[in-house]
């Protein structure tokens, strides 16, 4: 478990597999995601049996849960840790143990963008990435369509490069950014708990 202010990541609960199903397959997230058919409900019941327990040796993922908010006039602070609410996933997949390497895979349910939840996810996901798993390199790749690059060079990404005509969606092709963070570049930008120096 990671825990930080906002957002808690854990071992993904086999009760949160169908909301998770649910956002994938939402027509209007879905064109964020590889996978462009309709998730069955056994596809992801296999998907959570051989990867989303953590059972595969090349992949690790978490539940993303927020701490809801109260409205305090203005402000807004975090509640009770125990109210806290599903609202994405989060992982390193396609560990390269060789070369020290693995791509970065993170959803956050829409109504909580704008929040410091992505960024938060991500700085604990660098920390355990470097600290825990001992990658040399964390990699991603983000859809033109998204603006989520910008969260990405904000926390450190560098630009990689662009792929051409990746992905299709609503007729049109369009190119991917692909970034990453490596180690050295990491442990200058934060100190060993993850903040920012």
């Amino acid at each position: 478990m990671l825990v930080g202010t906002k957002v808690i990541l854990e071992e993904i609960d086999p009760a949160s597999i169908e909301q998770m199903r649910m956002w994938r397959n939402d027509p209007t997230l879905r064109r964020f995601f590889r996978e462009w058919k309709d998730i069955s409900k056994d596809k992801q019941q296999s998907w959570y049996k051989e990867r989303g327990n953590n059972t595969h040796h090349n992949h690790v993922y978490f539940q993303i849960m927020a701490v809801p908010k109260v409205a305090d006039g203005i402000k807004t602070e975090w509640a009770d840790i125990d109210k806290r609410v599903l609202i994405g996933c989060c992982g390193i997949l396609n560990i390269d143990w060789r070369v020290r390497s693995g791509e970065l895979s993170i959803f956050i349910q829409p109504d909580y963008h704008g929040q410091g939840c992505g960024k938060e996810t991500l700085t604990l996901l660098m920390r355990y990435a470097f600290e825990e798993v001992n990658l040399h390199k964390f990699w991603g790749e983000c859809y033109s369509s998204n603006n989520a690059i910008e969260l990405y060079r904000k926390v450190g990404f560098k630009d990689d490069g662009m792929i051409r005509d990746s992905w299709y969606h609503d007729g049109k092709y369009g190119n991917s950014y692909v970034f990453s963070i490596l180690e050295n570049e990491w442990r200058e930008m934060y100190d060993k708990e993850g903040e920012k120096k």
